[in-house]
């Protein structure tokens, strides 16, 4: 056996096959490498709050309420504060209830007990009696009248024609006892007034007081929250040089992407390549003659 053929079959054919292997091996570690990474690729990370960032580190802000707690007076309501002794000023209607008589109500007890007629039985028996007709009272509306508002104007007129009819029928006693309810709603309004001077005064001298401790306080909450700030601003060149980074390498994901499908496709071929010649060498292995 001449010194090629030594060379090709004791040394080219047998160090080739193990060297073509281990080039396979490496293409396949390349290949693995690059899917772990192109998988990475798509993990975008979130940024985190300052608060999370930070954890215990950063100084939270407390409300008003929760720094000071009961320590921090509240201002009640005026009903809050005089409880049941809460004084209000009743309006007519809240204070006689169902016996208040105002003008509506007066008119239907007196035309519900028949004593007047109503509206329309009234319209019908008094025509041309207590008011005039139509063409009647025409000669009485002056010519620079608007003659779209004739209608409007007569109906008016006999409107107030049924007033004074009633005015002049109800009863006396039901005009008495309406201007007695006048008189004595006038009379708990002037008490009632005095009284709520009173509550106001001291309400307002109570609201007083609440609002000068809570301007003492509140002087005493500014320096804390102050102090708090600046806590927070010393922090605030870190979460920003945080913030950069996640956002720089969230940017570079695609480049990463891309190269990863770079090293995947270098080491797919590799692992092809050293297939196809570990195939061929071991086809030479199985087919050649012995010496």
């Amino acid at each position: 056996m001449g010194l090629p053929q030594t060379f090709e079959r004791r040394l080219f054919f047998v160090f080739g096959r193990h060297i073509w292997n281990i080039a396979g091996v490496s293409g396949f570690i390349a290949l693995l490498a690059g899917l772990i990474v192109f998988g990475d690729s798509f993990k975008e990370e979130k940024i985190k709050t300052r608060r999370q960032y930070f954890g215990r580190d950063y100084p939270a802000l407390e409300s008003k309420e929760k720094f000071f707690g009961k320590e921090y007076p509240t201002l009640k309501t005026k009903q809050e504060y005089f409880g049941k002794d809460y004084l209000t000023l009743k309006n007519k209607r809240e204070y006689f209830g169902e016996e208040l008589l105002t003008n509506k109500k007066i008119k239907n007890i007196v035309i519900n007990s028949g004593k007047i007629k109503p509206y329309k039985k009234w319209l019908n028996e008094e025509k041309g009696k207590s008011y005039k007709d139509y063409s009647n009272f025409l000669l009485t509306v002056p010519p620079t009248a608007n003659l779209r508002d004739l209608n409007t104007i007569y109906d008016n007129y006999k409107k107030e024609i049924y007033d004074s009819y009633l005015l002049n029928n109800i009863p006396k006693e039901l005009i008495v006892k309406q201007k007695e309810q006048k008189n004595i709603y006038k009379s708990y309004k002037l008490s009632q007034s005095e009284k709520l001077r009173a509550q106001n005064q001291e309400y307002n001298q109570y609201s007083l007081g609440i609002s000068n401790q809570q301007n003492l306080l509140n002087d005493k909450y500014r320096s804390y929250k102050s102090s708090i700030e600046l806590e927070q601003f010393a922090l605030e060149d870190k979460y920003d040089e945080y913030t950069s980074r996640v956002n720089l390498e969230n940017s570079l994901l695609p480049l990463q992407r891309l190269t990863s499908s770079i090293v995947m496709g270098w080491g797919l071929g590799v692992v092809a390549v050293s297939s196809i010649i570990s195939s061929v060498f071991s086809l030479e292995r199985n087919t050649r003659k012995v010496d």
